[in-house]
């Protein structure tokens, strides 16, 4: 009998699988029955991530009746590294060629552009990235969404406007190339996310997110299913049918497994943001 083991962030992203999972290796969990938490089992103070979940994956011996599921691609990858008899274990994990591109916001923003409604959007180095020069580029004033190709959670994405253009520049890197966008305003972020299997894509209900301005960053603080609901309906359309869009775009290019879609919603119009594969 298959024996499956969670590898993710938090405990509770797997509480509502019932007994789906015989074992979970998470950053934040009760670190107790069949659960070990990085954090909250003091591991962090001994190991890093990666050692910790190969340690304990060697922990549990990984007999021929065991399968592993990682929330984090990267991470799978990461650990494949250093830990390659893992390999024949791992379930939902697809080519690392697709993921790499889906990292890279700049990629994906390019190939989805050709496909979707996104907003405006350059490529640019440090030297580029001058307020007056976006002023003029994107003919706009309203402030400028500058993002590294490689972040997430709102982490290297920045806010520039008038005000803080020193501030921002002293961030960023001179060999550098970041995607620069307008800043749409007055807008809601809502994400969906997909299941793309060999057979179907699947859309799950989109969410509302909760974004906040901190210092410069533009950060995510969570997800609101239920005001979702109540925006208006020609926004819910559009966001599935895009979504649906996009799925079908990874599913030809070999994607597989899970994946959030952002997108900012303005003035009747939807714009793709970006993916972020689970």
């Amino acid at each position: 009998m298959t024996k499956l083991i969670w590898v993710g962030i938090r405990e509770s992203d797997i509480d509502f699988t019932g007994d789906l999972f015989d074992f979970s290796i998470t950053y934040y969990g009760k670190c107790k029955g069949n659960n070990v938490s990085y954090y909250n089992g003091g591991y962090y103070s001994m190991c890093t991530k990666k050692e910790f979940i190969i340690e304990q994956l060697q922990n549990i011996g990984l007999t021929p009746e065991y399968k592993v599921m990682f929330y984090n691609p990267s991470m799978a990858y990461s650990v494949l590294e250093d830990f390659p008899e893992l390999s024949t274990h791992l379930v939902g994990l697809c080519s690392s060629s697709i993921l790499e591109i889906l990292n890279d916001k700049i990629q994906t923003r390019v190939w989805m552009s050709k496909h979707v409604n996104t907003p405006s959007f350059s490529t640019l180095f440090k030297e580029e990235c001058s307020f007056n020069n976006l002023k003029n580029l994107f003919n706009s004033t309203k402030g400028f969404v500058i993002q590294e190709k490689n972040s997430s959670s709102g982490t290297g994405t920045y806010l520039m406007t008038s005000k803080n253009e020193i501030e921002i520049l002293s961030i960023l890197e001179e060999k550098n190339q970041y995607l620069v966008s307008e800043f749409i305003s007055p807008s809601a972020s809502v994400n969906s996310h997909l299941f793309v299997t060999n057979d179907d894509v699947i859309v799950f209900p989109g969410s509302l997110q909760l974004i906040s301005q901190r210092n410069n960053n533009f950060i995510y603080s969570g997800a609101d299913f239920l005001a979702y609901r109540n925006i208006n309906s020609c926004y819910i359309h559009a966001v599935y049918y895009y979504s649906r869009k996009i799925g079908d775009l990874l599913k030809s290019a070999g994607f597989r497994g899970i994946c959030g879609i952002d997108f900012v919603i303005s003035g009747g119009e939807v714009y793709f943001i970006e993916i972020n594969p689970r």
